[in-house]
């Protein structure tokens, strides 16, 4: 009932002084994920890549201030349409709706459509006399409630070992006004007891004088090409052959997923003056983890979330990790470059399984990333030093016409290269660690079709506990799509 009442009232302020968020962003993260992600082989659940779509299109870029690297942050723009964009603003001033992109020559209407989600026109001039720019018409509440329950009765509740309920339920609560954001979310996995099993919560403030955004709570820390810091999810191989190869970041961001590992909770300040970024940054969390009892050492830390039986629940918040770090990142339309430290501590100590596992309670990173734009040419990469080895992933982004794109990129994880915050492009994907591999990707738009193609050479060197011999593999796709009639499509895979 409380809850009820609660939902009631929200409904009715948001209704009669902000602007609900009512938009279909569901359905357009849905389109978007088809088309980048390959069919699984098997079950999975792309959750996690939901929020990320979302967030995207919760916070689209202002195509009248966005330059050259932020519009390539978007997906399926590539340097080309970016530079349309660009240039059609120069030639023509702002634009008076994003529909004018229509207008532009030699971008297709296909384009057009798959970006639109990531877009918007903003205007700071403030008209006298008009209602609409009172205090609660730049507010915003957005409210996101999930029950489910799975038709087929788990082993668990049959027999009696999950302490919990068997729903599913998720809650989600955003509230905007102006420069200030509020959100906080609760999420119970089937057999927790607690509908609060997890929870996070974060208060962000944007746009005040030099500070670019203040974020107290739950956070993330987006760089470079993800090998030092990342989100706990991302993409990888897939139906577009370049895409999700080079990653784009986003130095901080607000946490807004139900994933219940690798996120910072405390506060992260982002600073920025002319071409520069500053940001420093504090967390200290809690993190689940199989404890030894005589030890006292850290065996694994498992990443699943669950908290559902005895043993489950033993594991919940058993150790706790302290994160502290800066950036310092350097920025206009033809270079993105920057430089970050940060140095992680955990209140246990890891008790390595085999040589190469991750030991000790105490991690240093050091990484560099570039971003360099040359006409149609943009190179890429990141490197990181993590007091033992070096890990580095490089690509060339060359956009050959307005239809053709290639891209290749090397990379390399040293079998000694540990880091629970980071999720790199690979094989492994995520992994980032014991791996070499040489990636080539091509994009054609051609008159009779979309054609994507990549072959990916890889290896991993060491033997580990889930390889007990060293692999070498390669692999490749061919994703023909063919729009035959307005509402028809042919795809080949």
């Amino acid at each position: 009932m409380i809850i009820i009442i609660s939902v009631m009232i929200i409904i009715f302020f948001s209704c009669s002084w902000g602007q609900v968020v009512n938009d279909s962003t569901d359905i357009k993260a849905e389109e978007v994920i088809s088309n980048l992600l390959q069919e699984p082989g098997e079950e999975s659940d792309n959750s996690d890549l939901y929020d990320t779509i979302e967030e995207l299109i919760s916070n689209p870029v202002n195509i009248n201030e966005a330059g050259l690297s932020e519009l390539i942050r978007i997906p399926f723009i590539n340097i080309a349409t970016a530079n349309r964009i660009l240039k059609h603003r120069e030639k023509f001033g702002h634009f008076f709706s994003v529909y004018e992109l229509y207008s532009i020559q030699d971008l297709s209407k296909d384009i057009i459509d798959k970006i639109f989600p990531f877009l918007t026109i903003s205007d700071k001039t403030p008209v006298k006399g008009n209602s609409d720019n009172s205090f609660f018409s730049n507010s915003s509440i957005n409210l996101r409630s999930k029950i489910q329950d799975d038709l087929q009765e788990r082993k668990g509740f049959i027999e009696n070992k999950f302490k919990g309920s068997k729903y599913k339920i998720y809650n989600r609560l955003i509230a905007g006004i102006n420069n200030f954001e509020l959100g906080f979310l609760t999420d119970k996995d089937p057999g927790e007891n607690s509908i609060s099993d997890f929870s996070s919560y974060f208060l962000s403030i944007k746009k005040i004088g030099i500070i670019n955004n203040i974020i107290l709570g739950d956070y993330l820390i987006k760089w470079g090409q993800g090998l030092a810091l990342w989100s706990p999810f991302g993409f990888s191989k897939g139906a577009d052959a370049v895409f999700p190869v080079k990653k784009n970041s986003k130095i901080v961001n607000r946490y807004i997923s139900s994933s219940e590992s690798n996120f910072f909770r405390g506060a992260a300040l982002n600073f920025g003056w002319e071409n520069f970024s500053l940001t420093t940054f504090y967390s200290r969390n809690g993190a689940d983890a199989n404890i030894d009892s005589v030890s006292q050492g850290i065996l694994s830390t498992p990443i699943d979330g669950l908290h559902r039986t005895d043993n489950e629940i033993a594991k919940r918040k058993s150790t706790s990790e302290t994160v502290y770090g800066s950036a310092l990142e350097y920025h206009n339309n033809y270079i993105n470059t920057g430089i970050l430290f940060y140095s992680s501590s955990f209140a246990n100590s890891f008790i390595p399984g085999s040589i190469y596992d991750i030991n000790g309670n105490r991690f240093n990173y050091t990484s560099v990333f570039f971003d360099l734009y040359l006409k149609k040419v943009n190179l890429f990469g990141e490197l990181v030093y993590n007091g033992t080895s070096v890990a580095s992933i490089n690509g060339i982004e060359i956009q050959a016409n307005k239809d053709l794109i290639f891209l290749t990129s090397i990379r390399s994880y040293p079998r000694n290269f540990n880091n629970v915050h980071g999720f790199s492009f690979g094989e492994k994907s995520g992994a980032g660690k014991n791996e070499f591999g040489i990636y080539y990707g091509v994009r054609w738009n051609s008159p009779a079709g979309l054609f994507n193609f990549y072959f990916d050479q890889f290896k991993f060197p060491y033997a580990s506990y889930r390889m007990p011999l060293p692999v070498t593999g390669h692999e490749f796709l061919l994703d023909y799509k063919n729009k035959l009639f307005k509402n028809f499509a042919t795809v080949i895979r």
